[in-house]
């Protein structure tokens, strides 16, 4: 029979090798998603862009929109999000091609964006229309 000293210590290395292994895919993330836009920069392993908004994510935004283009990806800590940076962006994502975007399932941020008190109120719609027109 086996030492059960060995059984433990090999059970041991084994379950260290598997959080290893684990770990190390959940911080390289799949790349089974290639159908998505670019990043504008390298975001860390498990922060996602967030580290480059110090300044102030207005700012961010501009300066990565310049880079990247009107269309471009984000990650908020694991979850990724396509930014469209332009009125023109918006326009065809949500209004030519409204069919691609209506099946989505609702996520927390949006909605907290359409509710009364959210972006789209009546103050919201302004502060869109002065960002994106400089009126």
């Amino acid at each position: 029979m086996a030492d059960p000293a060995l059984v433990t210590s090999v059970l041991y290395y084994l379950g260290i090798t598997l959080g290893l292994v684990l770990l190390v895919k959940y911080l390289l993330g799949s790349k089974s998603t290639t159908n998505i836009p670019p990043f504008p920069a390298q975001p860390y392993a498990i922060l996602g862009h967030l580290p480059y908004l110090k300044k102030g994510m207005r700012n961010q935004m501009k300066e990565w929109g310049r880079k990247a283009g009107d269309i471009y990806s984000i990650k908020f800590g694991p979850r990724l999000m396509v930014v469209l940076n332009s009125y023109a962006a918006v326009h065809e994502a949500f209004v030519k091609q409204a069919d691609a975007f209506s099946d989505r399932t609702p996520q927390s941020f949006i909605h907290s964006v359409s509710s009364q008190t959210g972006l789209l109120s009546k103050a919201g719609v302004y502060v869109c229309f002065t960002i994106l027109f400089g009126v």
